[in-house]
């Protein structure tokens, strides 16, 4: 996407400027684009007067589990996005609103996409958010800020800024649950909780909310080829006619291409590592135990010597195991439950991540040990079956 901004200081905010339409019209008919969206300004406001009253079922459900947890939900934030004709009407023909009724500025219009995926730990669910209908309306709550002519007391040069509150009142011209490209429905607790988008003209944005398109304007693509593309753009905004304008573009696509393969890098070697590192506790536990049952020659064939059955033998060889296997867990699974913590509390600084235990991969170490374990011990067992009782019995250990 490229992200598209006035650079002169004292550049109007009131419309948009010229050449800012002419570089995005130009953006968004570049070859090799196979979809785009043009957005041209973004307010967030908030139901007026909150009540619970106006949430689904759904999304109701989901406050109340939130509110019991005491990890209560931030009210609902409608976010307010603005696009241009073009896009506007391949959004209408997208979703089947009206296009034209969407350019009346008699009325607050917007097409409300109120279907969210709603995704809890792992689990997604599809959950609408207000209660309401095509038609309805909603009244709502936004905040700007004016100069007030006193001076900041953080910057004496710098006059502070008053809050001022406005309301208006959406009236809900469609409802649907597919998004521009650039958008996503999916909602967690950590970015914003049960948020919603309404995608309104740009007339229709300019006469209801304030004008303010700093850093606003931003312009999403979608190519087959996001290398090419981006040169592409690079290029473009070289030309005079954009010399006012400022800009940063970021190619999402080279991104994740990026960090899949700094993950593919990462997970082969902790793979390799762990490989490793499991090879030599093998063999040194399967080395320890087999030459303990080679050394115990004596004591087994002294134990065969006064009746022992073969079948009491082998049940004696597999409690051993069972012990072996206890006593490593004993120790070993604190020391892991431990370090899991202490990860975890290192990752909870930059990542707001739920403490979990990886119950199944735990299950299957488990299983491994008493397998290495058994599987040494039977080995051992059968290199001393064939031995005579009598020269096990002449055996010295040394």
């Amino acid at each position: 996407f490229v992200i598209l901004w006035q650079s002169a200081n004292d550049a109007s905010k009131s419309e948009l400027p010229k050449e800012l339409v002419q570089a995005e019209n130009a953006l968004s008919h570049l070859d090799g684009i196979e979809d785009f969206t043009v957005v041209n300004g973004m307010q967030s406001l908030y139901p007026k007067d909150f009540k619970e009253d106006i949430l689904s079922a759904s999304a109701r459900k989901i406050w109340d589990a939130h509110a019991e947890k005491g990890d209560n939900l931030n009210r609902p934030e409608i976010r307010v996005v603005a696009l241009n004709d073009e896009t506007l009407r391949a959004y209408c023909d997208k979703v089947g609103a009206d296009y034209d009724t969407m350019q009346n500025t008699e009325n607050f219009n917007g097409i409300l996409v109120n279907h969210v995926a709603w995704k809890e730990g792992k689990n997604y669910t599809s959950i609408s958010v207000l209660d309401k209908k095509m038609g309805d309306t909603q009244v709502l709550t936004g905040y700007t800020y004016e100069e007030d002519g006193e001076e900041s007391v953080y910057d004496g040069e710098a006059p502070s800024l008053k809050e001022i509150e406005y309301d208006r009142t959406l009236r809900i011209a469609a409802m649907t649950d597919q998004v521009p490209i650039g958008f996503s429905t999916i909602r967690t607790a950590y970015d914003g909780g049960l948020g919603i988008d309404v995608f309104v003209s740009q007339a229709v944005f300019e006469k209801y909310l304030p004008s303010d398109y700093f850093n606003n304007n931003v312009v999403y693509f979608s190519a087959a080829d996001s290398v090419s593309l981006s040169d592409q753009i690079e290029e473009l905004m070289t030309d005079p006619a954009y010399r006012g304008l400022a800009y940063s573009v970021s190619d999402i696509t080279s991104q994740v291409r990026m960090m899949e393969q700094i993950i593919f890098l990462i997970n082969t070697f902790s793979y390799v590592f762990i490989a490793l590192i499991s090879a030599i506790g093998i063999v040194n536990i399967f080395n320890t135990i087999s030459t303990g049952i080679i050394l115990r020659q004596k004591e087994f064939a002294m134990l065969k010597s006064v009746g022992m059955s073969p079948k009491g033998f082998h049940k004696m060889l597999f409690f051993e195991s069972l012990l072996y296997g206890i006593k490593s867990l004993l120790w070993g699974l604190p020391i892991s439950f431990a370090v899991m913590a202490l990860l975890y509390l290192v990752l909870r600084q930059n990542f707001a991540i739920p403490f979990s235990v990886p119950w199944l991969q735990v299950a299957i170490g488990i299983g491994a040990i008493f397998a290495i374990v058994l599987i040494t011990v039977c080995y051992g067992a059968v290199k001393i079956r064939k031995k005579n009782v009598i020269e096990g019995l002449r055996k010295q250990t040394l």
